[in-house]
């Protein structure tokens, strides 16, 4: 999937501990009148002594108790009501801060106030939600069919459809479905209501700077509607709770475990309706607050590609992401790479998109090889990335005719500036013994040496716009505070 007075984040730092937040009504409600003079001579400082109080005296109090009583019922179900009504308020359009610390959530709310109030993260990404047809049906299965990077050439939308399409995965007994429309549902696993009173609770405690976003996607999950236009799409996050609660989006499309699956082939149906709903998203000017506005500020839109899904560091391209890669030195026969299929989103749509995060924590990555095989420390790995794609002038070519589908488009060069650019990392979930040498960890005292480095760098300030980490859930997982760590150094230096 994160504050000290900041001006570019608003986060103050609150004394409660957010294992302290609860709504509450004042421990004590009883009159100033009822309450005794301290004894000194006790020597017991704040001990009460009752006074002596008349028939009519008592009466009185209970008056008084009986309207108190009264009225905080009155203002706990209004509470109650607010919690469960999600305000408006939660969804306007907001900027960026300067620098970002960004974190993934679904359902761990006591972390959630955590990683903000405590480590940092200043952008919320909950995930996963989906728009749907109410038609959406299964489609037949058919033969598996493996393919590698030596086969760039690729067999087009007509292929893919003869591929086994996922089964939509609803989960009945975690997932709630929103019906928005007699067209379209919105399906989620994300509990909007506890969603609402977080970000509530969080604004009332000096955090309402903090971004909340929704991820689109995730692994095993289907891609776009093909029968909602980008306009029914859009059309449905307006007039749901979705426009109410976020502030924008975050694209994380990604493939399936099973090897011929549809969702293993993004068709370019799905990658224009992509760019096209983010346009609609970018260009909406609606419950702003009242402050100027530039031509192209809208709803925030994201993305989180694995890293072989937008490589810079090759021209290959293909719309598949079940690929093995034979020419690579480690793990070449791993079935779920991809070839820069986000960098046709990218190259089309770019303007439309605030931030990229790049997982550098993808199985098998480009990064964990050259840490794990070729013994490249992650600081400097870090700092070559950076580096690498400066004097590239932050583009980075690709050959987008090796899709005989793509006929508008040829070799280009696709922009990646560096303000938009997100180091994405694994959290304690890493260094599980099933994910050793296989998913990287970086520290944040290794990024921190990358970041500083990158600081002073002889072509000038190179540090990426902030960090992303998956995820929230696991934070403190075999003793990893990660957010907490990258916040002493990343939000310091963007005060």
């Amino acid at each position: 999937m994160e504050r000290q007075q900041h001006a570019t984040t608003g986060r103050r730092k609150c004394k409660m501990s957010p294992k302290n937040i609860r709504l509450r009504r004042p421990a004590s409600l009883l009159p100033s009148a009822l309450l005794a003079h301290r004894s000194s001579s006790s020597g017991l400082q704040g001990v009460l002594t009752p006074r002596p109080m008349t028939a009519a005296f008592t009466r009185a109090v209970l008056v008084i108790l009986l309207k108190i009583y009264r009225a905080n019922c009155h203002d706990a179900v209004q509470e109650v009501s607010a919690l469960r009504r999600p305000s408006l308020e939660t969804g306007q359009q907001r900027k960026l801060p300067r620098k970002v610390l960004i974190g993934y959530a679904s359902s761990n709310y006591t972390n959630v106030l955590n990683a903000v109030m405590e480590d940092g993260v200043n952008v919320v990404i909950w995930a996963f939600m989906d728009v749907r047809s109410t038609g959406v049906h299964a489609s037949p299965s058919s033969a598996t069919e493996i393919r590698d990077l030596s086969r760039m050439q690729s067999q087009g939308d007509a292929g893919a459809n003869t591929l086994v399409r996922k089964l939509i995965q609803l989960r009945a007994q975690s997932s709630q479905s929103y019906m928005e429309s007699t067209n379209a549902t919105i399906t989620t696993n994300l509990d909007f209501n506890a969603i609402a009173s977080v970000i509530q609770q969080l604004n009332a405690f000096g955090y309402s700077r903090v971004l909340h976003l929704v991820s689109v996607g995730g692994w095993n999950s289907p891609h776009l509607d093909e029968s909602l236009s980008p306009t029914e799409w859009f059309a449905v996050w307006k007039s749901s709770v979705l426009s109410q609660l976020f502030q924008g989006i975050d694209w994380d499309f990604e493939g399936n475990d099973v090897l011929d699956s549809k969702e293993n082939v993004f068709t370019v149906q799905c990658l224009n309706k992509m760019g096209e709903i983010s346009r609609l998203l970018k260009e909406d000017k609606t419950n702003f607050s009242h402050h100027a506005l530039t031509s192209k500020e809208g709803y925030i839109v994201t993305t989180a590609p694995p890293q072989s899904y937008l490589n810079t560091r090759t021209q290959n391209f293909s719309r598949y992401v079940n690929l093995t890669s034979p020419t690579r030195t480690w793990h070449p026969k791993f079935h779920y790479f991809g070839s820069n299929v986000y960098a046709y989103f990218l190259a089309r749509f770019g303007e439309n998109v605030d931030l990229v995060s790049i997982q550098f924590y993808e199985s098998y990555s480009d990064a964990a090889m050259a840490v794990f095989h070729d013994k490249m420390s992650p600081g400097d790995y870090i700092f070559d990335f950076m580096q690498e794609l400066a004097s590239q002038h932050f583009q980075f070519y690709v050959d987008f005719s090796q899709d005989t589908l793509l006929d508008e488009m040829t070799g280009q060069y696709v922009s990646l500036p560096l303000d938009k650019i997100v180091i994405g990392l694994a959290n304690g979930w890493a260094l599980e013994k099933r994910n050793r040498n296989k998913v990287l960890y970086i520290s944040p005292e290794q990024c921190k040496n990358a970041y500083d480095k990158l600081k002073v760098s002889s072509d000038g300030d190179l540090t990426p716009r902030g960090f992303m980490f998956w995820t929230i859930e696991e934070r403190g997982k075999n003793g990893v505070y990660l957010a907490k760590g990258l916040s002493h150094f990343l939000l310091e230096s963007a005060s």
